[in-house]
């Protein structure tokens, strides 16, 4: 059964806190003896391609998301690999994606930040190209897990 409880801070801090339980036993797709676990990717606007793009970018605010997760590992299963630390930085934001292994438990932690700003039609393709980089980070992560 899936589990989520929401609280929201003081009065005046511009964030909520959702914590969701759930399980699946359609993320782990078994190859012999070992396993590929998928971990849950970000939720990411779209873009367009550069090609279609026919305004500038304005962004307003900065766009600054946090995700924390933990993937308890069942007593069957030893952890061969986890994905490397990726950090990125560029004039349109930064993203990080940060990985450790306690004990039977992997604990993730991925931040993404847009900085504000106007940015012009000539622009657009290297703006376009880091949103792309960071879509492509987010879909590649995968855990090895070794049967036992």
């Amino acid at each position: 059964m899936d589990t989520y409880s929401l609280s929201v801070p003081e009065r005046d801090l511009p964030e909520i806190i959702m914590n969701y339980t759930a399980s699946s036993e359609h993320m782990l797709k078994a190859y012999g003896d070992e396993s590929l676990l998928k971990i849950i990717p970000l939720e990411f606007f779209f873009l367009e391609e550069p090609g279609k793009r026919k305004l500038p970018v304005q962004i307003d605010f900065p766009v600054y998301r946090i995700d924390s997760c933990e993937y308890e590992i069942p007593a069957n299963y030893a952890i061969s690999a986890i994905p490397k630390n990726i950090s990125l930085h560029s004039d349109y934001g930064e993203y990080q994606a940060n990985f450790q292994i306690k004990d039977h438990t992997i604990q993730i932690i991925k931040q993404i930040k847009i900085n504000p700003g106007s940015y012009p039609l000539d622009d657009y393709p290297d703006f376009y190209g880091f949103i792309k980089h960071i879509l492509e980070s987010e879909n590649s992560f995968y855990i090895t897990l070794k049967n036992i």
